[in-house]
């Protein structure tokens, strides 16, 4: 199973003569940096460890939720509160929570889609 951490990112400096910032992107699972462009990327593969390293927590967040909830430490709708309160602002999509669910705990896309038609119903969003 491929690591997955959010990355740390550091001072950002611009380059002025391409006009664009750069940062030093830090590895939490092996502690090995690299230099990159702070636009366009929301994840990238640590080139020393080929962990996954993503710019906001958001996703690491929510597939640690789906792997409690297939363990059964984490309960159902807290699980879904944790990934539909994400999406709610902003930080994932529901077609990106549809692929965690499945890859973490085998849930198919339509039970997402009804458990999310579920959490608008309730007035949770």
């Amino acid at each position: 199973m491929t690591k997955r951490y959010k990355a740390k990112i550091g001072k950002r400096k611009l380059c002025k003569a391409i006009n664009q910032y750069f940062v030093r992107v830090t590895c939490d699972g092996c502690g090995h940096s690299d230099l990159l462009k702070l636009r366009g990327w929301d994840a990238v593969l640590c080139s020393a460890c080929k962990a996954e390293l993503y710019k906001d927590g958001t996703y690491v967040e929510v597939a640690e939720a789906f792997r409690e909830f297939a363990a059964g430490t984490l309960e159902k709708w807290a699980t879904y509160s944790i990934a539909f309160s994400a999406m709610d602002r902003s930080g994932i999509t529901l077609d990106e929570i549809k692929i965690i669910a499945f890859r973490e705990a085998k849930i198919g896309p339509g039970i997402i889609e009804n458990r999310r038609a579920n959490w608008l119903g309730m007035g949770a969003a």
